[in-house]
């Protein structure tokens, strides 16, 4: 997906970006399950930033994402 040019500089194919796009949407359609779920087990009907917090907290797949989501908090908000 990528190669070298003779100047040294990356080349990244075509394809890349609609690869990337496919795992972001796939990412954020997980994460909107997973926050979703946790929104109804506490009787609410809108998900809120600490539900997201909480889906992620509650998988090891995303502990990449704790350094973020310590930085903003949105389970002590009020």
């Amino acid at each position: 997906m990528k190669d070298i040019d003779e100047d040294g500089k990356f080349m990244v194919s075509s394809d890349v970006p609609y690869v990337m796009s496919l795992a972001a949407e796939a990412f954020v359609a997980e994460m909107s399950i997973r926050a979703n779920e946790v929104t109804q087990t506490h009787q609410r009907k809108n998900i809120q930033g600490k539900d997201v917090v909480e889906a992620a907290r509650a998988d090891m797949d995303y502990d990449f994402l704790m350094d973020t989501l310590h930085v903003i908090d949105w389970s002590l908000k009020k």
